[in-house]
């Protein structure tokens, strides 16, 4: 398990959020995290949705300075393939009332149902920030399935969840989709933790299968050969 310390992360994320706002944007950004009365479904949709209208799908490209907070208050994260939306709706959906209660739970579940992939990526980046995530851990073993990478990237990389709650048969799945969908595995957090001889034999087959159709090999490959993979 991990610690979220989530008064810590908003702080962070709005240190690197507003400057890369309009100052529109900024407004929309502290109604939507000011504190109130929980949001049913409707009015959560309305604000994940409407935040399209303050920001668009453009690179953080982080400074030296945002990569070291990050990685020092938020262990396991990296943002850098974040964008500026997603990273806007992330806080909004972290400033949330009532995170650990199941009525949150039920408005997420809800809007996972009509999210368009923008929408969803931001749902998946937001998961592990939240109370008690394993809430919905069938989400992210689900995600680490699709053939969409953003969505297997937003699910299953840069961050702590996949390691710390999946199970060794989902590990592998996400382990091997990212091989299929040519994610860098060097996304997988702590990929070097849960090395095991049944992956290895996995990427041997790959390789054996990519060789025999003379198909190029991912370099990054032999991640799953060393001597670890026992």
């Amino acid at each position: 398990m991990y610690i979220i310390h989530l008064q810590t992360i908003q702080s962070l994320l709005d240190d690197i959020l507003h400057p890369r706002l309009s100052p529109q944007a900024i407004t929309y950004c502290r109604t939507g995290t000011a504190p109130g009365e929980p949001l049913d479904y409707p009015g959560f949709n309305r604000l994940i949705a409407m935040a399209s209208r303050h920001a668009r799908r453009h690179p953080l490209n982080l400074s030296d300075d945002e990569k070291l907070h990050i990685s020092r208050n938020m262990p396991g994260w990296d943002l850098s393939q974040w964008n500026l939306l997603e990273l806007l709706r992330v806080r909004l959906i972290i400033a949330q009332q009532h995170l650990a209660e199941e009525s949150f739970a039920d408005v997420l579940i809800k809007a996972f149902q009509f999210a368009d992939e923008g929408e969803a990526c931001a749902f998946y980046k937001a998961i592990p920030l939240l109370p008690a995530p394993e809430r919905f851990l069938w989400h992210m073993k689900e995600a680490c399935r699709s053939n969409m990478r953003s969505i297997v990237w937003a699910a299953g990389c840069d961050n702590p969840f996949p390691v710390t709650y999946f199970d060794d048969i989902a590990w592998r799945q996400l382990v091997m989709k990212a091989l299929f969908i040519e994610i860098p595995l060097v996304h997988i957090y702590h990929l070097e933790h849960r090395l095991s001889t049944t992956l290895a034999e996995m990427a041997n087959d790959y390789i054996a299968e990519r060789t025999s159709a003379g198909r190029s090999i991912p370099t990054d490959i032999k991640l799953l050969l060393g001597d670890a993979a026992c």
